[in-house]
């Protein structure tokens, strides 16, 4: 058997074993694919963490997510914020794209609407992600975020929070070139 086919059966391996019931498969699992998974697994990963009720299982599916270093890997986890399942644990998924440094300007409309219908944590996360924003994004874009942060405040809500979209606002700012 080729080394690509072993590789591409372990990491089917991994797939199959993340989706497991037994605790430990899924951690050994992880495990394999913190050493040797690719951008591939990825989604696997992310589903252990929205469906396990295993603590343990949880914090290194998290561990793994803060440790990416695959810039594509924002795609997938964008995606997954998009999706029901992710509800209850989108600032994990958030705080994922700034813990790994993955580049997420071109997500920044998707993440500031996310931080006006979301919880206070998850808000605080796309607050994170902002101010740790080092491209470049569109004059046009920021104007047009900064309106949905203002539209949010003016329809009131949690005191918080509120302080956390003002900030929200600031740092925004900041962004124009």
């Amino acid at each position: 058997m080729s080394e690509e086919k072993k590789e591409n059966k372990f990491l089917q391996n991994i797939l199959q074993n993340l989706k497991a019931k037994n605790n430990g498969l899924v951690l050994k699992a992880l495990q394999d694919a913190k050493q040797r998974g690719t951008i591939h697994v990825l989604p696997g990963i992310i589903e252990a963490l929205l469906q396990t009720e295993d603590d343990t299982v949880y914090d290194e599916a998290k561990g793994i997510l803060f440790e990416l270093k695959a810039s594509k890997a924002g795609e997938i986890i964008i995606d997954y914020l998009k999706k029901d399942i992710s509800a209850g644990h989108r600032d994990v998924l958030v705080s994922a794209l700034w813990q790994s440094s993955i580049p997420s300007e071109e997500y920044i409309s998707f993440l500031i609407d996310l931080a006006c219908k979301e919880n206070f944590m998850t808000t605080l996360e796309v607050l994170t992600v902002v101010e740790n924003m080092e491209g470049n994004v569109n004059d046009d874009e920021i104007t047009d975020c900064i309106s949905t942060v203002n539209e949010c405040i003016e329809n009131g809500g949690d005191a918080e929070k509120m302080k956390l979209l003002l900030s929200l606002v600031e740092v925004l700012e900041l962004l124009r070139p």
